[in-house]
């Protein structure tokens, strides 16, 4: 039927269009003009329509699984206009589809994209970031940020560790260092971004302590705004148990003793703290626990026990002597 459509149309603007002499030459020119828009919209139509019998949108469309069934269906009704494949591999993006089935997705539409895949990866870690930061972002509903982020970064790497060459984990580093380094950010999240990353690529020696500087920035803007952290703070165990022992001294509150809790579990596992009494997490509690008042004593020995608990199955887990410590100090 299209086809039948196009050639109609095609004959309507090759027919010289008969006048009669005494005929005004303007007469008629409105209407014809619009021949031209109509052929090249049904042109694209149909070549469309041909790419709906791609093997790819076929297996999209055939799946059982309904996510990948929608995007069939969206696909079916872009027209595979520029803005419409942009914003649905976005959206692909989002839910954590591999990188390969994107670029399918791009390189089966018509026309003159000009999208990449780094490019859709780029702007959805600006989504994120928009989310994560309070912004109006939509992530398609009340998921959340972090886990959404965390589906980026994993079809990211998988595509990385399979040789793609699509997006590499300088790219994602680079996109999210600023939002990790501004302190006008919930620190949180910030941390949350900066171990994800640290969990989820190969980094060198030097990106290893960058990270682990920033994690260390962010938690002391927030709470110690006043001390300066330099990289030469934490490039060593050493020099990080040093910086603890500088911060648990001046720390009184209850808002300092939870930023401490951060900063241990954003650096690596001190590994060489062999005395009990030494270990900066039995530091920690007793420090939070002798410097609190009556009333919120109780309060704060549930938190020791959810640090504890908390630790479980990490690096950072605690010998079993610390746990015990942990109960009778709490």
């Amino acid at each position: 039927m299209t086809r039948k459509a196009i050639k109609t149309i095609k004959h309507f603007i090759e027919k010289p269009r008969k006048r009669n002499s005494e005929e005004d030459p303007q007469e008629g020119r409105g209407s014809q003009a619009t021949y031209p828009d109509a052929l090249a919209h049904l042109e694209t139509s149909l070549a469309h329509l041909e790419t709906l019998s791609h093997s790819f949108i076929l297996s999209l469309r055939n799946s059982e699984q309904e996510i990948l069934q929608k995007y069939s269906y969206f696909y079916d009704l872009s027209r595979s206009e520029k803005e419409k494949i942009h914003d649905q591999a976005v959206a692909m993006c989002l839910d954590g589809q591999p990188l390969r089935m994107i670029q399918q997705l791009l390189e089966v539409a018509i026309g003159p994209v000009n999208i990449s895949p780094k490019d859709i990866v780029h702007t959805a870690i600006t989504q994120i970031i928009s989310a994560l930061s309070g912004g109006s972002a939509d992530l398609c509903g009340s998921r959340d940020p972090l886990q959404v982020l965390e589906g980026v970064v994993g079809a990211v790497r998988t595509s990385v560790d399979n040789g793609e060459e699509l997006v590499s984990a300088e790219d994602v580093l680079q996109w999210l260092r600023p939002f990790c380094a501004e302190d006008t950010y919930p620190v949180r999240p910030r941390i949350q971004v900066l171990q994800l990353l640290g969990q989820s690529f190969h980094l060198s020696e030097e990106d290893g302590k960058l990270l682990v500087f920033f994690r260390t920035e962010a938690i002391l803007r927030a709470a110690w705004p006043q001390r300066q952290v330099d990289i030469a703070d934490i490039e060593n165990e050493e020099n990080r148990h040093t910086l603890f022992s500088e911060l648990l001294e001046s720390s009184h509150r209850e808002v300092e003793f939870q930023h401490l809790i951060l900063l241990l579990q954003a650096w690596p596992p001190m590994k060489s703290e062999c005395v009990l009494a030494n270990n900066p997490w039995v530091r920690l509690v007793t420090a939070m626990l002798t410097r609190c008042t009556e009333e919120n004593k109780q309060s704060l020995g549930d938190e020791v026990l959810k640090i504890c608990r908390s630790l479980y199955n990490t690096t950072q887990m605690l010998p079993v002597e610390v746990s015990r410590c942990f109960e009778w100090l709490s």
